[in-house]
């Protein structure tokens, strides 16, 4: 059943008084309207101006470069791959309004994609306007050698930006891997294939706490993950077996061979015993000369 309509209530007769505050208080809420809409459209000028003039410009972007520890504000990172990832982030930036977070997600996404941080990049704007970067970067632990180049690793394994010609780069080698190359499908940010990377790096770091043992290795060559042997700075060959964390019967364990490295280096000042090639990962210390 339909509901019937109510009668429309008959309206008092106002005060001409009110009536007159009434209208001027309309006009004052009109005329402040006015004000603010002209306002906000001058905003918006305003912000679509300094859009345009930022995107004719190039951002003012500062990178926090990683830093060496014995010498506040300096970094290892080499001055062309400063410049490289900086130009990268300049590029980025332009893409998305730049009074907006896009160029920001846009920098953080560029950076990330080479691999040097271990975490997605910061990227903010500071006080001054400026665009600031900051993030935890990798360390390179060594190169990995294959063919007539050299690839820059992180100590997780991870492959850094940086290629050499063989020998260039001056830091200790991993050579003869089982996975000679990384394909162009490998995920940036991923460890090298292979598990003999993993086992070289980690006898690297084993062998860089003491000062003494690491100052002789120039590299390692992991025979294509059948075993290790340390390649000294003479050139000469200690065979050290399997990685670290790996067990294999009748192979002595990592703390018997460290300390056959540390009794060679202390009887003969080399961690090679002045052979051509040491095996030091049997039952005993072989010697060979030939």
């Amino acid at each position: 059943m339909a509901k019937k309509k109510s009668k429309a209530k008959k309206k008092p007769a106002r005060d001409p008084e009110q009536t007159r505050r009434a209208v001027i208080g309309v006009a004052m809420t009109v005329g402040a309207l006015a004000v603010l809409a002209g306002g906000a459209l001058g905003l918006t000028r305003v912000n679509a101006a300094a859009a345009q003039a930022m995107g004719t410009e190039p951002h003012a972007i500062e990178i926090v470069w990683p830093q060496i520890e014995s010498t506040p504000g300096s970094t290892w990172l080499p001055a062309s791959e400063k410049a490289r990832l900086l130009g990268l982030a300049e590029l980025a930036a332009r893409g998305g309004s730049p009074l907006s977070a896009e160029p920001l997600a846009e920098i953080s996404r560029a950076l990330q994609a080479e691999g040097w941080f271990s975490e997605t990049p910061r990227v903010r704007r500071v006080a001054s306007g400026e665009i600031r970067v900051e993030g935890d970067w990798r360390i390179p632990a060594a190169v990995v050698r294959t063919g007539t180049r050299e690839r820059l690793v992180s100590w997780e394994g991870v492959p850094l930006p940086l290629e050499y010609t063989t020998g260039a780069s001056r830091v200790r080698y991993l050579a003869e891997p089982s996975v000679p190359a990384i394909t162009p499908g490998h995920a940036a940010g991923t460890p090298w294939p292979g598990s003999d990377i993993a086992d070289g790096l980690a006898l690297l770091d084993v062998l860089d706490d003491d000062p003494a043992l690491i100052a002789q290795v120039h590299g390692l060559d992991l025979n294509s993950g059948s075993h290790i042997e340390i390649v000294t700075d003479r050139g000469t060959r200690v065979r050290w077996g399997l990685g670290p964390k790996r067990f294999q019967p009748g192979e002595r364990t990592t703390g018997e061979k460290l300390t056959r490295l540390r009794y060679l280096l202390e009887q003969t000042g080399r961690i090679d015993g002045n052979a051509k090639l040491i095996e030091i990962d049997g039952p005993q210390v072989l010697i060979v000369n030939d």
